[in-house]
């Protein structure tokens, strides 16, 4: 039994999300970085580790509880390659192409932008930046902007730019030299002629680097560099420890760590790894390393390389949810890039199902009248699966695009600009039908097989089985030019089909909200103010759903049939991508990876969340939780509050 709770969790985890809607302390969990990381930088005590990821946004994670403990955004920012923090931690160095930003992060906001850099921005000694530009080593301290230093270097541009642990030595490299400057007395103190493909200090007063022909190690004061015994092929990265001893070295697959003692090299350890983009020795027990492309950094265990922490991560966008129509089978789907995943869980007998036809598609869509799914693969194959069985039950070959309904022996395609392909499942014939449709939105179908598109003049069109013409509702003419104008933002015309035959809702998008429309036959009987789209009926057109995107956020409201409103739901800060409904669970997921399940009968809710590292949580109303072994890193609890709250069985009573 206790298998299959966890398989359930594991499954149902397709998502990103935590609500503290009803605790009264709330389980904190901390989200990481949605893109790749770009830089991490260490503050001087060692305590805190702060990232930087390609939207701009900057996260401090405390290195004693792994948790984020602040977070900032700068919007509109270029793209930046580099991050560095003063001796203070208030200000921070964001380095782009010829661009430098000074963030201070006592006041929010960026104090100085500087253009033309030729370098990174480092900090050294008590919050004084130092910098490369027209050909000077500029050294500026920030409390009063007033030039200290200025010194002359050769014009040529490095490819690096380093300095020592005690911010006394710094080193600029190209494939024609290597100098060191002693910043303390302002002059060039060694030269080498070399080409340099990478170099980190060691220590203060040592440094090692890799050259075509290996890798050397030498002193500040030294006057010709040692070749180290180390044959490796493909080398991306090295650096060195402040701690003097030892030094990692990164190829494209491995990452291998060395002791230097006594003038001997010695391989330590070594460890399958993608390349390292970057690596810092927080103490010499514990070090952080970032993967080329990665939006997760590591903290582990210097010796062993054994994994103590990840910092940032993700989850997948939900594009699907779907329960089929007995509420014995929920199938979930979520990108993973250019792929798309699937996970069907038979409710009843709480088992995952498995087939191989789960594992690699493009869509899916659950019949809405037995308990039967459609699945177009990659090579455009439509299997028909037939749940109860658990098995392919038929193939039809060459289907088109995208599955927007499966009623009966119909299977609804979406392709191209704007043509809907009908299938029918029993002999495998095809209906073509031109839509005439905007090519950037996609037709609703309502249950029945009702289509409705807004078409290239503005316009909603309704297209109903059997009837040639196609029926035409007039959108307002403001709403017209900017759908034509493409300018849509977030706030589209919504068309949704309730429950009861030939009615239809419109929502139409304003400069304050939205007006609902209720259209019956076609004719509009009544209209009204609202925040947000109406996106769907539940409960067999008992509750309506309202959709409101406000300030970031998203809301989810269930409205009663006077449309007045039951039960408000935080959803978090994605847009809500899709929501199924059956036997009195209404599930909701969202293009940020949330997914949250709901009781319509007393409105009990659970929410879940699963991180890319496989760590994952399910969390109800009262702040229980099940989650894996490694979860604790990402809640803010005492161990007394984890071992009360942690509770083993609470898929089994909200499903039951």
């Amino acid at each position: 039994m206790r298998k299959n709770i966890i398989t359930v969790i594991i499954i149902l985890c397709i998502l990103l999300y935590f609500s503290s809607i009803g605790l009264s302390e709330p389980i904190k969990i901390f989200e990481g970085h949605y893109s790749p990381i770009s830089d991490f930088t260490i503050t001087y005590d060692k305590n805190t580790l702060i990232s930087l990821d390609s939207e701009g946004k900057i996260k401090f994670w405390s290195l004693n509880s792994y948790k984020v403990i602040n977070e900032l955004h700068l919007y509109n920012a270029p793209y930046f390659l580099s991050i560095d923090v003063s001796q203070s931690s208030r200000y921070l160095a964001l380095s782009g192409s010829e661009i430098l930003w000074i963030y201070d992060v006592v006041k929010k906001k960026v104090i100085s932008k500087l253009n033309g850099v030729e370098s990174i921005g480092l900090f050294i000694g008590d919050d004084t930046l130092l910098y490369l530009r027209d050909g000077y080593i500029n050294m500026v301290t920030l409390d009063d902007k007033a030039l200290s230093k200025k010194i002359r270097f050769p014009y040529t541009p490095p490819d690096f730019i380093s300095v020592s642990p005690l911010k006394r030595f710094l080193a600029l490299g190209s494939n024609e030299y290597l100098m060191i400057y002693d910043l303390e007395r302002g002059k060039l103190i060694r030269k080498i002629k070399r080409d340099i493909l990478s170099f980190s200090f060691l220590g203060d007063k040592r440094f090692i680097f890799q050259a075509k022909d290996g890798i050397y190690i030498d002193n500040i004061n030294g006057r010709t560099p040692a070749l180290l015994p180390i044959k490796i092929h493909s080398i991306s990265y090295i650096e060195g420890s402040p701690y003097k001893k030892r030094f990692v070295v990164s190829t494209e697959e491995k990452l291998i760590l060395y002791t230097i003692e006594g003038g001997k090299v010695k391989e330590e350890f070594s460890k399958e790894f993608e390349s390292i983009q970057k690596w810092i020795y927080i103490n010499d027990k514990k070090s952080a390393f970032l993967p080329v492309g990665a939006n997760e950094i590591a903290v582990v265990s210097t010796p062993d390389l054994s994994a103590i922490a990840n910092l940032g991560g993700y989850s997948l966008p939900v594009d699907k949810v779907e329960f089929s129509p007995s509420g014995r089978f929920l199938a979930l789907g979520f990108k993973d890039k250019e792929s798309y995943i699937i996970k069907v869980y038979d409710m009843q007998k709480t088992q995952l199902l498995e087939s191989d036809v789960f594992s690699s598609l493009i869509d899916f869509e659950i019949s809405k009248t037995d308990d039967r799914i459609g699945i177009l693969s990659p090579d455009y194959e439509l299997y028909i699966y037939n749940l109860k069985k658990n098995s392919v039950e038929k193939v039809i070959e060459e289907v088109k695009e995208e599955l927007l309904l499966f009623r009966k022996k119909w299977l609804y395609t979406f392709f191209g600009y704007s043509n809907l392909g009908i299938y029918n499942i029993d002999d495998g014939s095809f209906d073509n039908l031109n839509l005439n449709s905007m090519p950037f939105l996609h037709p609703t179908i309502s249950n029945n097989g009702t289509i409705a598109t807004l078409g290239e003049d503005g316009n909603i069109w309704v297209y109903m089985r059997g009837k040639k013409n196609a029926k035409k509702i007039e959108l307002p003419d403001d709403v017209k030019e900017k759908l034509q104008a493409e300018e849509l933002g977030i706030d589209l015309p919504r068309v949704t089909f309730t429950e009861k035959r030939g009615e239809i809702l419109l929502s139409i998008p304003e400069e304050n909200g939205f007006t609902i429309e209720k259209i019956e036959n076609f004719k509009s009987k009544k209209k009204w103010k609202a925040k947000g789209p109406i996106i769907g009926t539940i409960d067999g057109g008992r509750y309506y759903l309202q959709t409101v995107f406000d300030k970031g956020k998203t809301t989810l409201f269930i409205l009663n049939r006077n449309f007045k409103k039951v039960k408000e739901i935080e959803i978090g800060e994605g847009l809500i991508s899709s929501y199924t409904y059956a036997k009195g669970i209404l599930v909701v997921g969202d293009y940020c990876g949330n997914v949250k399940f709901i009781k319509i009968k007393n409105m009990e809710t659970l929410v879940a969340k699963v991180f890319n590292d496989g760590n994952w949580i399910i969390i109800n109303d009262k702040g229980e939780f099940f989650g894996s072994k490694g979860i604790d890193k990402y809640l803010s609890l005492t161990k007394e509050e984890f071992d009360k709250r942690y509770k083993k069985d609470i898929m089994k009573k909200f499903f039951k």
